[in-house]
């Protein structure tokens, strides 16, 4: 996907490391990569993640230090929900997809779903890793509703779930 045209998103970014993984992977000068975040952590609690405690980092000064130090250029930092609020540019070729949490990753798998394109790739943070059921439960559901015709699916109990769109 290197020299692909499609966007890069980093849902759930935080620092931001994934993105910037994906972003310096990247050779396509026209692709954007989005680091999205509410940086205000979870709206409920749902098992180990706490409302209002767990993942609360409200400032993105960090993460626009570091995405100035490894040299990304072609990048813009959404503070917001997703995907509420969020306007899809062009089409998504890489999604790392690091929301925790069963109902919102749900949701944010749907919405980038409409936009990947062929070959495109949806990497989902945390499947298998103990007491992250919520995202074992996600995926369950995703492939239920039917996703499963349209995407290759490799499991990797050691953090990962990856979806390749057919």
């Amino acid at each position: 996907l290197k020299d692909i045209s499609g966007d890069i998103l980093d849902i759930g970014c935080m620092k931001g490391g994934a993105g910037i993984l994906m972003s310096k992977a990247n050779r396509n000068p026209q692709s954007k990569t989005f680091f999205i975040d509410t940086f205000e952590g979870f709206t409920k609690s749902s098992g180990l993640h706490k409302k209002n405690e767990t993942f609360v980092y409200n400032k993105t000064d960090e993460l626009k230090r570091t995405l100035i130090k490894y040299k990304i250029e072609n990048f813009k930092i959404d503070k917001l929900r997703f995907p509420k609020n969020f306007k899809f540019k062009k089409k998504i070729k890489l999604c790392h997809l690091d929301i925790n949490v069963y109902e919102d990753t749900v949701k944010a798998f749907v919405a980038v779903d409409k936009h990947m394109i062929k070959n495109g790739v949806i990497i989902f943070d945390d499947y298998g890793i103990f007491k992250v059921d919520e995202i074992l439960k996600s995926i369950k559901k995703i492939l239920k509703k039917g996703y499963s015709k349209q995407y290759h699916v490799i499991y990797n109990y050691m953090g990962q779930c990856i979806m390749i769109k057919k």
